[in-house]
């Protein structure tokens, strides 16, 4: 039975997901494109309502009416940058086949690295920022875009390894699989990487990262395999 998402609590800062006029969604996606790109470079301190709008080049009525408040659109970049990394809709899809469990995990994986490595320099950029030194709006994503996909990718990894949805051990297992890549991600742009020794292509780091985890994805399937193994051979205590 597949778990029921459960209901997130509203957000209270004016709802941006309203159907708008086309020219009024493009002047939305633009602040949004340019307001990202301002918070990654400066950090949300030090990004001013004025800076963006001057570099979006709109006003601040057009921030106020689309985004309510600085603080609205801050969150609305938020919740675009977990958009474009991973959607919910493309991860319920994966669960949902009638692939077996490994190409499951499989699948989810590929999908993952793609999603974080092939997106633009800002996105992941900021997302490292706010994982780092996080605003006051990060809960606020957290409940109502990350958990809802946490779960469901849970229920993927679940199925494969055999544990419960909340055995630590499944737990320990997807952050064992999956950190490798955001650390690479996170240290990707940073100023120290150009002044390492040895300079490899990051292609070939992705590549080598995405056989580790296809490796440790299989041992760690197999060590779930002969520990139910193990405990059903176990004597009943009566």
């Amino acid at each position: 039975m597949k778990r029921k998402i459960p209901n997130i609590r509203s957000i209270k800062i004016k709802d941006s997901s309203l159907p708008k006029r086309s020219d009024g969604l493009e002047t939305r996606n633009r602040i949004i494109e340019y307001a990202g790109r301002l918070f990654a470079r400066d950090g949300y301190d030090k990004t001013t309502s004025k800076n963006i709008c001057q570099t979006a080049r709109v006003n601040q009525a057009s921030v106020n009416y689309h985004f309510g408040s600085r603080d609205g659109l801050y969150l609305a970049v938020l919740e675009e940058i977990q958009n474009r990394i991973t959607k919910l809709d493309y991860l319920i899809r994966i669960r949902d086949s009638s692939v077996p469990p490994q190409k499951k995990a499989e699948l989810f994986l590929d999908y993952y690295i793609k999603s974080i490595f092939d997106k633009e320099s800002w996105v992941m950029q900021l997302w490292t920022r706010e994982v780092m030194n996080p605003s006051p709006l990060l809960k606020e994503v957290v409940f109502k875009k990350i958990f809802p996909k946490v779960y469901v990718i849970s229920e993927i990894f679940s199925e494969y390894l055999g544990y419960p949805e909340n055995d630590p051990r499944l737990h320990a297992a997807i952050m064992t699989v999956l950190s490798p890549f955001f650390i690479a991600c996170m240290g990707q742009e940073h100023p120290i990487f150009a002044e390492t020794p040895v300079k490899i292509p990051k292609r070939k780091i992705i590549k080598q990262l995405r056989l580790n985890a296809f490796l440790s994805l299989e041992a760690l399937h197999n060590s779930a395999m002969s520990q139910n193994e193990t405990e059903r051979a176990l004597p009943i205590e009566e």
